[in-house]
Formats: structure tokens, sequence, C-alpha cells
């Protein structure tokens, strides 16, 4: 299987990570408590998608959710959400961009927004320019 060297931005610590690993999201890097999903892909089109989970039995922030495309979007929204252990009454949107001309698109909470273990933080761009892409979604603990 083939492996890429992940640079985790926080630490600086380079580690070999399988490439199926990072291409379907399920990464994630520990380091000083802080957990990275991220999911990249090339030219394919089609929706796109990238979601972390906090570890049970903890309390998380949510530190940043990121994207990079290789070329700028057309009229396309990317959409961050949450997915709540308390029920799907529970699931709110939390950053709604349109993605037209736009290259790049960041969530960074101005307030904590906390997350208790099993709570998933969801990010989804339909890729309809078909570009490469990048994403991030990073939680850092909370106490």
């Amino acid at each position: 299987m083939a492996k890429t060297l992940f640079t985790n931005p926080e630490s600086h610590e380079k580690s070999w990570v399988r490439l199926a690993d990072l291409m379907d999201g399920t990464f994630s890097l520990h380091a000083r408590g802080v957990v990275y999903y991220t999911a990249s892909g090339s030219a394919t089109g089609g929706s796109v998608s990238c979601s972390g989970s906090v570890p049970l039995g903890s309390v998380y922030r949510l530190s940043r959710v990121t994207m990079h495309l290789s070329g700028s979007s057309t009229a396309v929204n990317a959409i961050t959400s949450v997915t709540t252990l308390s029920g799907s009454a529970f699931d709110t949107p939390l950053s709604t961009v349109a993605m037209s001309g736009l290259s790049d698109y960041a969530y960074i909470p101005t307030n904590d927004l906390l997350f208790r273990g099993g709570d998933t933080v969801v990010f989804t761009y339909f890729n309809a320019n078909k570009r490469t892409h990048g994403i991030e979604v990073v939680f850092e603990p909370v106490g």
C-alpha cells in the first residue's frame, strides 16, 4: 500500500501514513491531545467530505475546518455542520459559504464550540469543477 509523509501542522512531527487512510478521511493524529481528521483527493468531481468525531469520554473544542482547491470553484456551497449524539433534532449547520470564484475555505469559530465524545463535525462540498482538494477538521482538548 502506498504511503505518504504527513506533517502535523501543530508539532511539525512527520509520520508515514497509508495513502488510503488519507483518501477516505479516516486518519487522525494525536499530538499534545490535538486530533486531526484529513481527506484529500484528485480531480474526480462529485461530492467530497471530511468528518471528525470527538473521542468518547472526552470534551473537545473545534479549532478549525479548512479546504484548499487546486483552482477556483463555481457557485457551490461549502457546508460545515455538527451531528450530535443527542439525536438529529440537535444537528446544526455551523457555516455555509458560497464558493463562487474561491479556492480556499476556512471556518474558525470566534467563540468556543465544545463537543462531547461521539459528536461529529462534517464538512461537505460538491466538487463540480473536479479540483484536487485537501480538507482538514481539527479539534483541541478542553482542560
